[in-house]
């Protein structure tokens, strides 16, 4: 069962990416984990806000 969040994050937006020009990989590895642990954050946020407005409108058409 996935913890729901306890806030929601007012700018869901990813930051800029820049992939490090080298050799070993391990820049751009460096750069897809952090985007990708970014994707999920903003997913989480994108559910959680999707429940808070199915809550509102719950609630606005019950009276």
């Amino acid at each position: 069962m996935e913890e729901p969040i306890l806030f929601l994050d007012p700018e869901v937006k990813p930051p800029d990416y820049r992939v490090p020009r080298g050799r070993s990989g391990v820049g751009a590895q460096s750069a897809l984990e952090t985007l990708l642990s970014d994707l999920e954050r903003i997913r989480k946020a994108r559910d959680a806000y999707t429940q808070l407005f199915r809550g509102i409108e719950d609630a606005v058409t019950r009276h």
